[in-house]
């Protein structure tokens, strides 16, 4: 991993434990209703710029890595993170 990568994963692992305790306060809203959502997509921005739909499955796959693909039974990071990062390139279309 070099480091654009840890730096990255790191904001992204800390902003996934932000939004799933506001998630868990407000009812699981959809993405677009966190306040962090603008900085998810914004890392998803700058990583597909950099390295392309390839970068951000490698990303998805290193933060279920890092903090497992649930978090408590009801939260998935990788899915909420891949959420947010709709229509950056053509991730999910």
């Amino acid at each position: 991993m070099n480091e654009l990568q840890r730096q990255n994963l790191q904001a992204i692992v800390d902003i996934v434990f932000e939004c799933r305790t506001f998630g868990q306060n407000n009812g699981h809203p959809a993405p677009l209703h966190y306040s962090r959502y603008p900085a998810l997509r914004a890392i998803g921005e700058q990583l597909h710029e950099y390295g392309g739909q390839r970068l951000l499955a490698k990303m998805l796959n290193l933060l279920e890595a890092e903090i497992g693909g649930y978090d408590d039974g009801e939260w998935a990071s990788a899915a909420f993170v891949s959420s947010c990062w709709n229509d950056i390139g053509t991730w999910q279309r």
